[in-house]
């Protein structure tokens, strides 16, 4: 039985998915707490937003887990299609994060309708500072993985990170001007202002996470471009085979596929077949990155002196 090692991606992406996962399970308590004390929209969407992370961090985790197991049997049977499901995850995460910018909007809207001051919210800032400075850590620290993965996972956490740092600067400052400056207009109004500006953010960033996604799980078709760099692999190898019988290409996410359906001379060797074949993959590698080639061999009638 084959085993399939999980790649330097797979385990990065798996790594970042189990911090993900325990940073928002240890802050529950912190933004329970600080919750309670404080009748922030900001803070409550914080804390919205780290009860659904566990959640959804949770679900995708395992997601990923058992598909990127190192057993040989769950390994195999998820081995092709991993990248699309890495994408269903992303997907999940989007779904999960519409339903909470909702609920956040709603309770924005209403302490818009009905204003009041920012009181207790000293406990939900220090939260807030702490969480950030963590994931700040994370992002130094998978910096060569974010720079050069192809993962789904990774890319997604590559633009999450950031975001999610830059909600956290839009939760503490409107949380600070109405708890420390004395200004009536500001004590009622930056908090529910904030969240909807919060919600604004996290629109934007569901809508580009899941349209990568959406795109990436259909097969489409390959440009033009691409067309001419496997016409020119072809013409570079046009002495080793017969006949060209069909070429089928798709793209797949960032993955080229492409069939090709080719007439070798009946008489050529397995091993100098294999040579040719090794030597077309290498070359459209070359030529187009991401590349996935197969070589379908259709056998060519022998000259009728051979079969007499």
């Amino acid at each position: 039985m084959a085993v399939f090692a999980p790649t330097t991606d797979q385990v990065a992406a798996r790594r970042l998915l189990a911090i993900n996962f325990a940073l928002p399970l240890i802050q529950v308590p912190f933004v329970s707490y600080a919750i309670y004390l404080s009748n922030s929209v900001a803070i409550l969407a914080d804390a919205l937003g780290v009860y659904i992370g566990v959640i959804e961090m949770a679900l995708v985790w395992l997601i990923h887990r058992y598909a990127g197991t190192a057993d040989g049997v769950r390994q195999e049977k998820f081995h092709y299609g991993f990248g699309k499901l890495e994408n269903l995850s992303v997907l999940l995460i989007c779904a999960l994060e519409a339903i909470i910018s909702m609920l956040i909007l709603i309770v924005a809207i209403e302490d818009l309708r009905h204003p009041r001051p920012l009181e207790g919210a000293w406990f939900g800032m220090i939260v807030l500072v702490v969480a950030t400075a963590i994931h700040i850590c994370v992002l130094i620290a998978y910096r060569e993985h974010f720079r050069t993965s192809t993962s789904p996972i990774i890319r997604s956490f590559k633009a999450l990170i950031p975001i999610y740092l830059l909600n956290n600067a839009v939760v503490l400052v409107p949380v600070a001007l109405g708890t420390f400056v004395d200004n009536e207009l500001l004590s009622v109004y930056a908090d529910p202002v904030g969240a909807v500006v919060l919600v604004g953010f996290a629109w934007m960033l569901i809508y580009g996470l899941a349209s990568r996604s959406v795109t990436c799980l259909i097969d489409r078709a390959v440009d033009e471009q691409v067309q001419l760099r496997i016409f020119r692999m072809l013409t570079d190898h046009f002495d080793l085979y017969d006949t060209i019988h069909d070429i089928r290409t798709r793209a797949v996410g960032e993955q080229i596929h492409v069939e090709l359906q080719i007439g070798f001379d009946p008489s050529m060797r397995v091993g100098d077949l294999e040579t040719v074949v090794t030597s077309m993959a290498a070359r459209a590698a070359e030529l187009v990155p991401n590349v996935r080639l197969v070589v379908s061999p259709v056998p060519l009638p022998l000259p009728e002196s051979s079969t007499a």
